[in-house]
């Protein structure tokens, strides 16, 4: 269990640009469908990313799942199960600063596709999606609550998430498990995860 104090405290700050094109997006609450096409949406980071640059790269233990306080922290956490199902979740330290956060996600598979995309206790705001074969996205606010994206990718392959809080990029924004205890200790925005187990 990861506790509040373990989670680093990053001010909110709103930035947003706009990209354009044609997007899937999931505006469901709970394990929805896709939505249908619209003509854009409003991320701080591409939704589609080019894979270009690097980044560095840790191992996330199979079957490994994160906890947090609700409201008592903020990080994007990131998880992976057997089969190829990966995890990702937003916190905010909301109850502590009274403010909400917002989030840009793109989870890229490296050198294949994401499959089932889909969102997790969304709000009406909330977008979950793919604009291309390779990554899966979602902008998100997150209060007093936890949001989150859901998709498939090749068992055992690795993905690079690019996170930003606020329309920036930190450093130590990402959580995963490694070697059985939680950690955020990359320094890296984007960070390559390879899974342990297929």
């Amino acid at each position: 269990m990861m506790s509040a104090s373990r989670i680093a405290t990053i001010a909110c700050v709103l930035a947003s640009s706009s990209l354009v094109g044609c997007i899937i997006e999931d505006r469901h609450h709970g394990y929805g469908g896709y939505g249908g096409y619209v003509p854009g949406s409003v991320m701080s980071i591409p939704a589609c990313p080019s894979g270009a640059g690097s980044a560095a790269n840790v191992s996330i233990d199979t079957d490994a799942a994160l906890t947090t306080a609700v409201g008592e922290g903020v990080g994007v956490f990131v998880e992976y199960q057997s089969g190829g199902h990966w995890h990702i979740w937003t916190s905010c330290d909301t109850i502590a600063t009274g403010g909400g956060c917002t989030f840009d996600v793109t989870a890229e598979a490296i050198g294949s596709n994401v499959t089932n995309v889909r969102g997790e206790d969304l709000e009406p705001s909330d977008v979950v999606g793919s604009a291309c074969s390779p990554a899966a996205y979602m902008s998100v606010s997150t209060g007093s609550n936890f949001d989150g994206m859901l998709f498939d990718a090749p068992a055992g392959a690795p993905i690079r998430v690019t996170a930003a809080l606020g329309g920036a990029l930190y450093p130590d924004l990402l959580y995963w498990v490694g070697g059985g205890v939680a950690r955020n200790d990359a320094h890296s925005n984007p960070l390559d995860l390879t899974p342990t187990a297929n």
